[in-house]
């Protein structure tokens, strides 16, 4: 991928998710995001939402797409810590922890499935391709503060930003491959890290 792919990407996605987030605040104006590690200081942001959430969710969520070495197995393991992770860290059980929890484990069932019968993946790969993307905007309802008193009708508008980079992300990863994908989406992570370090 040469750099000027990478940078257009990287700009196509942004401004993406900054007219949603826009979009968000115009339509659901009582979301608000949680501050999720902003108070664990710069250098443990940047090694959690720089360089082990893209390396998780790329794995988890992206890796699989392509059959790899090793892609099966980062894709089990990821998905296993996500939904670990899950259980252990969810402040408030509400109904988007039970809707994350599913997602994951229906994920960790087609990645087992698509192994053993690779027919599959092969014969449905756009709905599969496609469940990646939504299952990616999905899981991240739970980075809203008081999600569960929001109208469930709008909860689309809220995960818009994260199904553009999750579009994006995934057309990155089947077609560059996966390390520019993480690549990306580490780039993506950066701009709000910096931001939050340069505000607070």
């Amino acid at each position: 991928m040469s750099i000027r792919v990478f940078l257009g990407l990287f700009s196509l996605t942004f401004l993406l998710t900054v007219v949603f987030s826009l979009l968000i605040g115009e339509f659901v104006p009582n979301a608000t995001l949680a501050d999720h590690g902003v108070r664990m200081g710069l250098y443990k942001n940047l090694l959690y939402f720089v360089l082990f959430v893209p390396l998780l969710e790329e794995s988890g969520f992206r890796m699989w797409l392509k059959r790899g070495r090793f892609s099966f197995a980062f894709s089990v393991i990821a998905v296993a810590v996500n939904l670990l992770m899950t259980v252990l860290f969810s402040h408030q059980f509400s109904y988007i922890v039970i809707i994350r929890m599913l997602i994951l484990v229906f994920l960790f069932l087609i990645i087992i499935k698509s192994q053993y019968q690779p027919d599959m993946l092969i014969n449905h790969y756009a709905f599969f391709y496609y469940f990646s993307i939504l299952a990616f905007g999905y899981m991240h309802l739970c980075k809203y503060t008081d999600v569960h008193l929001i109208n469930p009708l709008l909860m689309p508008i809220l995960v818009l930003p994260y199904i553009c980079s999750g579009l994006i992300l995934a057309h990155t990863r089947v077609t560059y491959g996966f390390f520019y994908g993480v690549l990306l989406h580490a780039f993506l992570n950066l701009i709000p890290i910096s931001l939050i370090a340069i505000l607070l």
